[in-house]
C-alpha cells in the first residue's frame, strides 16, 4: 500500500476542496433574485449541472486511467473555477444555463476521480474503512462549505464567488504539489477514440443480461427516491431564501445543522439497520417516514416548526441511500457480476433522478412554493409501496432458492 502520508494529504486536501465546492450554493437564490431570474431557474440551473455531470463522469474516469488521477483532479478544480467565474458574470437565462453546464463538466471530474484515487491509495483490507471516512468527510465538509459561503454572502454575493474561484485555483495548483499519481501514464492513448467510446448509458446496456423484473423494480425505486430527494433539495434553498426571506448565512446554518444530524443518524441508526435487519424490509419503513415527514414540511405553520420537521426529514433521507448501496452489493453477490456493472446502473439511475427532480421542482415551484415538498412526499410514498412489492418479489425468489445473497 502507498504511504499513509499520501492518504492523509489526500483527505486534508479533499476536505478543504469539498467545502470550497459548496461555497456558492447558499447564495444562489439571492444571486438569481439579484439578476431577476424567474423562479423556475433554480431547477433548470441545477438540472443543467446534473446533466453535464452525468454525461462526463465516464469520460473523466476513463481519461484518468490513462493520464493519472491527480492531473484530472487538478484540471477539474481549474475548470470548475472558470465555470463559477462565468456563473458569477451571468445575467440571462442562456448564460446561466451555459455556465452551469460548464461547471457540471468539471464537477464530474472531481466527484468520480477522487474516489478512484482513494482506491488507488488503499489496499482491499483497508478500502472499506477509508471509504466510510470519505463519505463522512464529504457530508461534514459540504455542510461547512454551506456555512462559510452563507456568511460571506451576507456581506457580498460577489465576494463569495470570488473567494470560491480563487480557492479553486489554489487547490488546482496544490494537488500536484502534495500528491502524486499512482498509475503509470499511457502517453500513446487515443483521445479521439476515448471520447467516442465513452457512453454514460452504457451501464444499462452492460446490465441487460441481469435485468430481471425484481431488479428492474429495484432500479426504478432508486430513480424515484433520488428524484424526490433532488426535488426537495432544489426547492429548499430557494424556499428558505425567497419565501422565508432568510439571509444566506441562515441558509448555510440550516444546511450545516441538517448535515451534522444526518451524519450522526447515519453512523448510529443506519449502521444498526444495515447490520442487524432485513434491508429490503427496513428501507420500506425509512421511505414511508421520508414521505410522512416531507408532507408535514409543507404544512408547517411556523418557521421553528418548519426547521424542526426539515431536520427530522433529513435524518430519514440520509438513511435510505446507504441501504440502497448495501442492496446493490447483495445483488452483485447474488448475480455473480462485478460491483462495477451494478454500481454503474445505480449511479446512472441516481443521475437521471437528479436531473428530473431538479427540473420538476423548478417548474412546480412557480405554481405554488410548497408543491415541491408535497409532490416529493407523494413520490416517496409511491417509492415505499414499490419497495414493499419488491420485498415480496425477492422473498419469493429466496423461497424458490433462486437467490442466496439477499439480506
Amino acid at each position: 500500500m502507498v504511504s499513509k502520508v499520501y492518504i492523509k494529504r489526500f483527505f486534508i486536501l479533499y476536505s478543504i476542496m469539498t467545502a470550497i465546492f459548496n461555497f456558492a450554493h447558499p447564495i444562489t437564490p439571492a444571486f438569481f433574485a439579484k439578476i431577476k431570474m424567474p423562479d423556475y431557474m433554480f431547477g433548470m440551473a441545477l438540472a443543467a449541472m446534473a446533466t453535464s455531470n452525468f454525461l462526463f463522469c465516464p469520460f473523466w474516469g476513463r481519461l484518468s486511467d490513462n493520464i493519472g488521477r491527480v492531473k484530472i483532479i487538478s484540471i477539474s478544480f481549474l475548470g470548475y473555477a472558470v465555470g463559477q467565474f462565468c456563473f458569477m458574470q451571468s445575467n440571462s437565462i442562456v448564460t446561466v444555463i451555459l455556465s452551469r453546464l460548464l461547471s457540471g463538466v468539471f464537477a464530474a471530474g472531481f466527484s468520480v476521480v477522487s474516489m478512484a484515487y482513494l482506491a488507488d491509495l488503499t489496499d482491499e483490507e483497508n478500502r472499506g474503512k477509508y471509504t466510510v471516512y470519505y463519505v463522512a468527510f464529504m457530508s461534514v465538509c459540504s455542510s461547512i462549505g454551506y456555512l462559510i459561503g452563507g456568511f460571506i454572502g451576507d456581506f457580498s454575493i460577489k465576494a463569495t464567488f470570488l473567494t470560491q474561484v480563487i480557492a479553486l485555483v489554489i487547490g488546482g495548483l496544490s494537488f500536484p504539489i502534495f500528491l502524486k499519481d499512482i498509475l503509470v501514464e499511457d502517453k500513446n492513448f487515443d483521445l479521439k477514440g476515448l471520447v467516442s467510446s465513452v457512453n454514460p448509458f452504457m451501464a444499462f446496456a452492460e446490465a441487460k443480461g441481469i435485468m430481471d423484473f425484481p431488479f428492474f423494480v429495484f432500479i426504478i425505486t432508486i430513480f424515484l427516491a433520488t428524484l424526490a430527494t433532488s426535488d426537495y433539495e432544489s426547492a429548499l434553498n430557494y424556499y428558505v431564501a425567497r419565501a422565508l426571506a432568510f439571509p444566506p448565512s441562515y441558509n448555510g446554518l440550516l444546511k450545516a445543522a441538517m448535515g451534522m444530524i444526518g451524519l450522526l443518524a447515519n453512523f448510529t441508526i443506519n449502521q444498526w439497520i444495515v447490520r442487524h435487519s432485513d434491508s429490503r424490509k427496513s428501507i420500506i419503513v425509512v421511505l414511508f417516514m421520508c414521505s410522512i415527514s416531507l408532507l408535514f414540511v409543507s404544512s408547517a405553520s411556523t418557521v421553528i416548526m418548519f426547521i424542526i420537521i426539515n431536520i427530522i426529514f433529513y435524518c430519514f433521507n440520509t438513511m435510505y441511500q446507504p441501504i440502497q448501496q448495501s442492496l446493490i452489493t447483495f445483488s452483485s453477490r447474488d448475480k455473480g457480476v462485478s460491483n462495477g456493472i451494478l454500481f454503474g446502473v445505480f449511479n446512472s439511475a441516481k443521475s437521471i433522478g437528479m436531473i428530473g427532480g431538479s427540473l420538476f421542482a423548478g417548474f412546480i415551484y412557480t405554481l405554488d412554493n410548497k408543491l415541491p415538498f408535497i409532490c416529493g412526499g407523494l413520490v416517496f410514498l409511491f417509492t415505499g409501496i414499490l419497495c414493499f412489492i419488491n420485498y415480496y418479489q425477492y422473498k419469493f425468489l429466496r423461497k424458490k432458492r433462486i437467490i442466496n445473497y439477499d439480506k
